[in-house]
């Protein structure tokens, strides 16, 4: 079929005028590829430590167990181990500063490349309308503008069918549509120019050096007893223990001209200080107390004759005894001289030990008082113990006959019932005891913090 002059002019301006689109947008995505590169070199440094990087012995070639992202090109030195050489590589790409001289640099000043393109494409004004910028070969609105208003009026040609002018006018508002997108790209690239920048600016300040030894001195954790009376007083009986957080704060990501926030910071370490020369600690434990647990009760003496029945005889009082005793306790210490330490270097001091237990046998409360001697947490103490015995009452007394269950028996009686229990009391008695326990160290809580800043692979 041959076509008609007014639709291959029409078809001729829609082709240009998707060349325009075509050549401005495929500025762009190459330049947001080379920005999505930067961003992937960025990524592997923004993290408070260094991410462990080891070599498997014997791989060919060298394996290490950092796993890089795909689309980081291959001559990117890894930022955690040589530092010095992604700096220069970075400043090249971002900045456009001297490229290595080892291998070509894959980018080239992204951050001129993206204001100069960012300033050549149109602005959108508040009526919808858009103003070229200085250089009209990267886009030339106005001119895209006049082509889609002949375009529109070649349409209307009353050469062209109505099928073939709904075609060309679905195909123009397409591009039309594409064209009004450049707006958000150009605030899109305003944002990414930023944010470039504010790497640029921190990459240029941290050169990676450190101080002579690669070690870097914090501060001091100084005890709080030097700055706070009440503290001294709290530490002189208990102990203050301090909780010291250590923070890294990522250079490149943080900007130099700000003080870090509470996300920026990472905790790498919790450094735990006891600050403390306690005279009171309590303990816990058991000790075994000579101290008898004793019981009484009715007992029938049976005969036994061989070959005949048993023959039940006297009831008399019994007496059971049990030792030693095993008392769960609770124990107040007071250090009685300075702490000393045994030969295997272990912390040892001597203790006034003042203690409390309960008596699982008859569920009453019972005291211990003597001197104690700890290694590490362990604490031995030889204590005097306060506690309860049984004792008979009313005159009775062990082994007393009550009756004769079988029949009287000269002054003996024969049992007319059951007799009546042994009577008792609960006396205080002291005996004495040695206690094991484990000493708790008595401390009141505190806290700081620091930050160490890291960057630039150390």
């Amino acid at each position: 079929m041959v076509q008609n002059a007014a639709a291959t002019k029409v078809e001729g301006e829609l082709t240009d005028l998707d060349g325009r689109l075509r050549s401005v947008y495929g500025q762009i995505d190459g330049l947001l590829t080379n920005v999505l590169t930067v961003y992937l070199q960025l990524q592997e440094i923004l993290s408070p430590t260094p991410r462990p990087v080891t070599t498997v012995p014997g791989s060919k070639p060298p394996i290490t167990n950092l796993v890089r992202a795909s689309g980081i090109p291959s001559n990117t030195p890894i930022p955690w181990v040589d530092y010095t050489g992604w700096r220069k590589l970075l400043l090249c790409e971002i900045g456009g500063d001297s490229c290595p001289k080892e291998g070509s640099a894959t980018l080239n000043n992204v951050l001129g490349v993206l204001a100069s393109l960012q300033a050549n494409l149109p602005t959108v004004k508040p009526d919808g309308t858009f103003t070229n910028g200085p250089d009209t070969t990267t886009f030339d609105g106005n001119g895209f503008d006049n082509l889609v208003t002949q375009t529109q009026q070649d349409i209307q040609s009353p050469s062209l069918s109505k099928a073939q002018q709904a075609v060309y006018t679905a195909e123009l508002n397409r591009l039309k549509m594409r064209k009004s997108t450049l707006g958000t790209y150009g605030s899109a690239l305003s944002t990414i120019s930023k944010d470039l920048g504010s790497y640029l600016v921190n990459i240029r300040q941290v050169d990676g050096t450190v101080a002579p030894g690669g070690m870097q001195t914090l501060g001091e954790i100084n005890d709080p007893r030097t700055s706070s009376t009440a503290n001294a007083a709290a530490s002189k009986w208990l102990g203050l223990q301090v909780s010291f957080s250590v923070n890294a704060v990522n250079k490149v990501g943080t900007s130099v001209a700000s003080v870090p926030t509470a996300t920026q910071k990472k905790s790498i370490a919790t450094i735990t200080v006891l600050y403390a020369d306690p005279i009171f600690e309590v303990s816990t434990g058991v000790f075994f107390s000579t101290l008898p647990d004793r019981s009484f009760a009715n007992q029938t003496m049976v005969t036994q004759n061989p070959g005949g029945s048993p023959t039940q005889g006297n009831v008399v009082i019994a007496q059971t005894i049990v030792r030693p005793t095993i008392l769960p306790f609770a124990a107040a210490n007071f250090r009685l001289w300075h702490d000393f330490a045994w030969p295997d270097r272990r912390r040892g001091a001597f203790y006034l030990t003042g203690a409390i237990g309960l008596n699982p046998y008859n569920t009453t409360a019972e005291f211990g008082v003597g001197p104690s001697l700890s290694w590490r947490s362990l604490m031995f103490s030889p204590l005097f113990h306060l506690g309860h015995d049984i004792e008979l009452t009313q005159g009775e007394f062990v082994g007393e006959i009550w009756c004769n269950q079988s029949a009287a028996s000269g002054s003996i009686p024969k049992c007319s019932g059951q007799p009546p229990s042994p009577s008792i009391k609960k006396v205080w008695k002291g005996a004495f005891a040695f206690g094991i326990s484990v000493r708790v160290p008595s401390v009141f809580g505190g806290g700081g913090g620091s930050s160490a800043a890291s960057g630039g692979g150390h």
